[in-house]
C-alpha cells in the first residue's frame, strides 16, 4: 500500500479522525445547512460551560472570549459564499479549525462516556455528525481557508490547485481502503467506474487532475510516495 506523504497548509492535520465510530452518517452527506444552527447552538453551550469554567477559575475571561470569538467568526464563513475566506475574518482559517477539533473532541469523548444515546434519543450523534460535515467541508474541501489569501493570484491558483490533488490522493486512499468517511467514488475502482459511464469528459478530466499534479511537483507538495 502507498502511503501519500503531506506538508500541508497550517492547521491541516489528517491525523484528526473525520469521522466518529457513533456516526452513522459520513460527514460529507450531511447538509451544509446543518452548519449553522449547530454552531449557534453550540455558541450558547459553550458560553454558559465557559462562564462555569471561569467561575472554577478553571478558564480566565480572556480564554473564554476568545473561544466564543473564535466559533462566531466561523459561524459568520458558514454564511459566506462559495467557500472563500472574507475580506473581514477576524481569526486565520487554522485558528478557527483547530477550535472547531476541540468541540469536536470534546463531544466525541462525552458522547463515548456514556451520553445516553438511544432510537429515542438520537440527538446528541446528529449534532455530533453536523459538525463533523463542517469539520470534513473545512479539511477535504479547504471551505474558507486563508492560507493562499495573501499569495499572487498565479501562485493561489497554483496552490489551490496542488491541495485539491493532493486531498483528492488522500481521499482515494482511505476510500480505497474502506474508511467510512471517504466517499466510495472517489476510489480508484469508483473513479474507473465514473469515467467509464462518461467517457466524453474523461479527457478533459485527466487533464485537470495532471494540471493540478503538475502544480503540486512544481511547488514541491505531496509527491513523495512510500512503500508502507
Amino acid at each position: 500500500m502507498n502511503a501519500l506523504r503531506l506538508n500541508p497548509p497550517a492547521g491541516l492535520d489528517i491525523a484528526f479522525p473525520l469521522m466518529s465510530d457513533l456516526s452513522a452518517n459520513p460527514p460529507y452527506a450531511v447538509n451544509a445547512a446543518a452548519y449553522a444552527p449547530e454552531l449557534a447552538a453550540t455558541i450558547a453551550e459553550r458560553r454558559d460551560f465557559n462562564q462555569r469554567m471561569v467561575d472554577k477559575h478553571s478558564m480566565t475571561e480572556g480564554e473564554a472570549r476568545r473561544d466564543l470569538a473564535l466559533l462566531a467568526d466561523l459561524a459568520l464563513d458558514v454564511g459566506h459564499p462559495q467557500g472563500w475566506p472574507r475580506a473581514d475574518r477576524g481569526f486565520a482559517w487554522a485558528e478557527k479549525l483547530a477550535e472547531l477539533r476541540r468541540v469536536l473532541a470534546h463531544r466525541r469523548k462525552a458522547l463515548a462516556g456514556g451520553l445516553a444515546v438511544g432510537p429515542g434519543n438520537r440527538e446528541p450523534i446528529r449534532r455530533m455528525e453536523a459538525l463533523e460535515g463542517l469539520h470534513w467541508a473545512m479539511t477535504i474541501e479547504l471551505a474558507w481557508c486563508d492560507a493562499f489569501a495573501d499569495l499572487p493570484q498565479a501562485v493561489a491558483v497554483a496552490s489551490i490547485r496542488a491541495w485539491h490533488w493532493a486531498i483528492d490522493q488522500w481521499e482515494r486512499r482511505a476510500a480505497d481502503r474502506g474508511e467510512a468517511w471517504a466517499r466510495p467514488d472517489r476510489s480508484t475502482a469508483g473513479r474507473a467506474a465514473f469515467l467509464e459511464r462518461n467517457p466524453a469528459i474523461a479527457a478533459a478530466f485527466f487533464a485537470t487532475e495532471q494540471a493540478e499534479r503538475d502544480a503540486a511537483i512544481e511547488l514541491g507538495i505531496a509527491v513523495a510516495e512510500e512503500a508502507a
